[in-house]
């Protein structure tokens, strides 16, 4: 090191810092590549399951079991609440199996075995209410709806529900370690920079030495001659 000219050593300081600079940029965008990431897949296995499970929860209470009662209650007509139905029902399979295509953690896969069972008891149960709703026997479908229907319907509510705090808790999760993760990162970059900027004054101070001794020894030898 002591044999290196002046030139060769800043050329070795300047090679050093590039070489920290580009690995940090290097570190830097790879975990933002993997936030980028992360955020998408919170996005797409917990955010639009979500909306989902909303839309499935709003099928069975708003498209199936109040045009029943609508209907019972002289507020809606048969062929208006048959309509609904029909509409509620393909909204909620439509939800449904849209939300059975995304990436589902175990508990999800959990409440799911329990909760599809009363999902494919429900649909023939449904089907007789639809047909007697546009048959126009609303009482008959009334009946139906608080004698059969509801039954499953209760628990398939509370499994659903269910669903949605574990897709909420999961994403609160996910969030949380992604945002972790980026701390990390920075408190990394930080220590980074401070180690670069202190090997930096470390060099510069040795090369300012070692220039100035240079320059001393010379004068001395001047002084001599």
């Amino acid at each position: 090191m002591n044999q290196l000219s002046i030139k060769a050593r800043l050329w070795m300081l300047v090679a050093g810092l590039m070489a920290v600079l580009a690995l940090a940029t290097g570190l830097l965008f790879q975990r933002l590549y993997t936030t980028n990431e992360a955020i998408d897949s919170i996005y797409s296995n917990q955010v639009v399951p979500l909306k989902q499970m909303a839309d499935i929860i709003s099928g069975y209470i708003d498209g199936v079991l109040d045009p029943v009662e609508q209907a019972a209650a002289h507020k809606m007509t048969a062929a208006d609440a048959t309509k609904a139905m029909e509409a509620g029902l393909a909204k909620v399979n439509t939800h449904w199996q849209a939300y059975l295509q995304t990436e589902l953690f175990q508990e999800e896969k959990n409440i799911v075995a329990r909760a599809q069972p009363l999902v494919q008891q429900s649909l023939p149960l449904i089907g007789q209410i639809i047909e007697q709703m546009r048959a126009g026997q609303v009482e008959a479908a009334a009946q139906a709806k608080e004698k059969t229907l509801q039954a499953v319907m209760t628990p398939l509510l509370e499994e659903l529900e269910n669903l949605s705090n574990v897709q909420l808790t999961n994403a609160k999760a996910a969030a949380d370690a992604s945002k972790a993760a980026m701390h990390t990162l920075l408190w990394v970059m930080a220590v980074a920079v401070v180690a670069v900027f202190a090997a930096c004054i470390t060099a510069a101070h040795l090369l300012i030495q070692k220039i100035t001794g240079s320059i001393q020894h010379a004068v001395h030898l001047a002084e001599r001659v």
